[in-house]
């Protein structure tokens, strides 16, 4: 939050609010989950999630928690904000889909196209509390609506927030899905967008596991943080999926490390595909001087893939895509870019079974070719 003067307001406005929430939706202590969460969103999942229902947080939320709010088509979850029906204290009825069980250290993500609107919040998050018999932790990834080409990232430690970091996205989340992230360590969370590192805290890190959460909601009383909220309704954020990784003890094993690599083409022989899987961060790969051009690894046989590390010489690639394919003819896209900025790019996406992975290559950043030391896989 860039609100110098709001921000003790503002603090103790949500600290009201979080008490006030958690009257209702204590259910004692949650299991803490220790495996791969992947969520599609094809349908209402009861064993793993839960909707907000019949309660309002307070405070600055505006609204009331409607399970009607939350709906789930063609592999979307909605949230809608409208106007409220059943009698609430609140003029406004919106959507709010929690899990059950809370989640520790790891990668948390979601693929989402936020609302735009001045007055409001679209959100993914993990937040723990007294209700939950625990200290008050939370990761934030927040959209106002007021300039949706910003995503705004903080994180409360015992109650303890003001951490608050706008990062300027380069493009309107509004109109197209994009994957945001965060990566909970013990000494750090970093936020992702688009497989990306675009912002890391290291001091007072939470230390709770938190149920994993998305809301849509209007604001009252901080208009110079959210803007005013106009009243226009219905108002709708979208969610396409969720997952969840988790942190091990155990080193992540690179699974494309001196496998049989495969090439469009190479610049010579001492710059042959196999040079970016052998582990060595002094050789590479290097293809001739054009676009399209594509690298490709052969697993050896069907693996579990959620993460790509490519890390490219001074010739990288500005545009191009991670593919998978389980015979290396029929390739699906699992990630695209048309604005990387070369050096370490480290992607994750939604864990997908396959045997090939393929960096293709569509728009070069300089006169010469594509040009990668390591092109690892996880």
């Amino acid at each position: 939050m860039k609100r110098n003067k709001l921000k003790i307001v503002t603090l103790s406005l949500l600290v009201v609010s979080v008490l006030l929430s958690t009257t209702f939706m204590s259910k004692g202590v949650s299991a803490v989950a220790t495996a791969h969460l992947g969520e599609g969103f094809d349908s209402f999942n009861t064993a793993t999630w839960a909707k907000s229902d019949g309660w309002t947080n307070g405070g600055m939320f505006n609204c009331t928690w409607r399970a009607n709010n939350v709906n789930f088509s063609n592999g979307l979850m909605t949230l809608t904000l409208n106007n409220d029906t059943q009698g609430g204290t609140k003029p406004y009825a919106t959507g709010e889909y929690r899990s059950n069980d809370t989640y520790g250290y790891g990668l948390f993500q979601t693929n989402m196209k936020p609302a735009k609107n001045s007055g409001i919040v679209s959100s993914f998050f993990t937040y723990t509390g007294p209700g939950d018999n625990t200290p008050w932790d939370e990761i934030d990834i927040e959209f106002l609506g007021k300039d949706t080409t910003k995503v705004q990232f903080n994180y409360f430690t015992n109650g303890v927030g003001n951490h608050e970091y706008l990062y300027n996205l380069g493009f309107d989340a509004s109109t197209s899905f994009h994957t945001y992230a965060f990566n909970w360590q013990p000494t750090y969370i970093a936020w992702l967008v688009d497989g990306k590192e675009v912002y890391r805290a290291t001091s007072s890190i939470p230390s709770h596991p938190g149920k994993i959460m998305m809301n849509l909601w209007p604001g009252t009383g901080v208009d110079g943080w959210l803007g005013a909220f106009n009243g226009a309704t219905p108002i709708y954020a979208y969610y396409d999926w969720v997952s969840y990784d988790p942190t091990t003890t155990a080193t992540a094993t690179n699974l494309a490390l001196n496998k049989t690599a495969t090439e469009s083409s190479e610049e010579a022989a001492a710059n042959a595909a196999k040079y970016a899987f052998d582990g060595n961060s002094g050789t590479r790969w290097s293809s001739q001087f054009s676009d399209a051009q594509w690298l490709a690894v052969d697993l050896g046989a069907a693996k579990t893939v959620s993460r790509v590390k490519l890390n490219w010489e001074a010739a990288y690639g500005k545009g191009y895509k991670i593919q998978v394919s389980s015979n290396g003819t029929t390739w699906t896209d699992v990630y695209t870019t048309t604005t990387s900025d070369g050096g370490i790019d480290d992607i994750s996406f939604n864990s997908v079974s396959t045997r090939y992975v393929r960096m293709y290559g569509t728009q070069r950043s300089t006169v010469y070719g594509y040009s990668l030391w390591d092109f690892e896989v996880y």
